[in-house]
């Protein structure tokens, strides 16, 4: 993982918001249609790591 600590706080606030949108919004990242998407856990982890 990259050192987050030089990411603006509203930019990682926004990242979190986009992860945290419903499966099948436009918003979420990852895109639903991404090859690989995060299992929840690893979702749970960089949200963990951006709330920081």
């Amino acid at each position: 993982m990259k050192n987050l600590d030089g990411i603006p706080r509203e930019v990682k606030d926004r990242a979190i918001a986009h992860m945290q949108e419903p499966a099948t919004s436009p918003l979420r990242k990852p895109p639903w249609r991404a090859a690989d998407a995060l299992p929840r856990s690893e979702l749970a982890a960089a949200i963990e790591a951006l709330s920081k």
